[in-house]
């Protein structure tokens, strides 16, 4: 189960049956939320970040951490991994940087955007602009080992040839 709290005035995350991903809101307006924002992007005037009333403008190519206003519980083997909602980066040409959210934190989940874009960009408090995506993973323990000649004990159609060589002569 995924549990959300809410710790800023926040629309409630949603998904739809069917829906791979959880959409997330930016928080409403409050001073205290704009403040925050400025503290956890100390460079934001350099960095083309302002802000207005009605939300966040990103200059082209500027960068900016967002609170989502909720924290969450996820089981231990269960990562929320941050992707761009396809309307917004259509739309807007806003990417996230993917963020991964684990069961050890204990935080305020935070959203990273980045306008793409060639114009300035109005991020709305209140608007859907994100979504994280539960994945299961793998939690088995790992090992390294010195270096082995023949480490794999049989040859793939992969083999070694890097970026590329899948399907090449």
């Amino acid at each position: 189960m995924i549990e959300f709290m809410k710790v800023r005035d926040v629309k409630s995350p949603q998904r739809n049956y069917g829906d791979a991903g959880i959409d997330l809101y930016m928080c409403n307006y409050s001073q205290e939320v704009e403040d925050y924002i400025k503290y956890k992007n100390p460079t934001w005037e350099n960095d083309g970040v302002s802000f207005t009333p009605e939300g966040v403008i990103l200059e082209p190519g500027a960068n900016v951490m967002l609170p989502s206003g909720l924290k969450y519980k996820i089981p231990s083997n269960v990562a929320l991994i941050q992707f761009t909602k396809s309307g917004v980066c259509l739309k807007k040409q806003l990417d996230c940087a993917n963020g991964v959210g684990d069961s050890t934190y204990q935080g305020e989940l935070h959203i990273h955007l980045r306008n793409e874009g060639y114009v300035p960009r109005l991020v709305k408090y209140g608007e859907k602009i994100t979504q994280f995506v539960p994945v299961v993973y793998d939690t088995s323990s790992i090992s390294v080992c010195d270096f082995q000649e023949n480490w794999f004990t049989e040859k793939t159609s992969r083999a070694d040839g890097g970026f590329g060589s899948t399907g090449t002569v």
